[in-house]
């Protein structure tokens, strides 16, 4: 009988032949992952992956494991950017791969995942949702504050942006009330009726 030895440490995760089969050098016989030592490929926009640099922290989850978050981190970017189809989008990506370093038992190579990238960090500021920001055509960002039921076209300075929500450096207050997706027929000097889709800012 002939061995087949593995140059690398890991679980066989899969098997392409049988018994009898004939094999070639194109098509492997045998899938070996190292199971201890786990990675994560991902595709990012090309608008997002000038934010995006090597050895920047990773939070992981998968929803085989709801509410754990391992970490990883960026340990690669492609020099190289391509093209990704969809039935719906055509866009231009390039290919990042995490490393998880935090593993468990249960987290299986295969397995979906979801992945945030922190590129940056602050804490203690003001945020309000993007769909709250009207950007003019000179650049200059707006959202509307309501006072005593009276809109009031305020300009902001804004800062670091996540998935959602922006940070406002100048220009509002806590607890100041603005109007989320402000629509087009919105004036400054407007009396409005206070509801739910009016968010205070956090």
């Amino acid at each position: 009988e002939g061995k087949i030895i593995s140059s690398i440490n890991g679980v066989v995760t899969n098997i392409h032949v049988e018994e009898g089969s004939f094999v070639n050098t194109s098509n492997p016989s045998f899938v070996i992952s190292n199971v201890e030592d786990l990675a994560i490929e991902i595709n990012v926009s090309e608008y997002d992956i000038s934010k995006v640099k090597v050895g920047q922290e990773v939070e992981i989850q998968t929803d085989a494991l709801a509410g754990k978050v391992f970490k990883g981190v960026v340990e690669k970017i492609s020099p190289v950017a391509r093209n990704m189809s969809t039935s719906q989008t055509n866009e231009t990506v390039v290919s990042v791969t995490i490393k998880v370093e935090e593993t468990d038992d249960v987290l299986k190579p295969g397995f979906s995942v979801k992945t945030k990238i922190i590129c940056q960090q602050k804490e203690g500021v003001l945020t309000v949702p993007f769909d709250a920001i009207m950007t003019e055509v000179n650049g200059a960002k707006n959202v509307f504050v309501v006072k005593d039921d009276i809109l009031h076209k305020v300009e902001v300075q804004t800062g670091i942006e996540s998935d959602f929500d922006i940070e406002i450096i100048a220009g509002l207050e806590e607890n100041d009330k603005i109007v989320l997706n402000p629509s087009a027929v919105l004036e400054e000097g407007m009396k409005v009726i206070v509801n739910e889709k009016e968010q205070e800012v956090k």
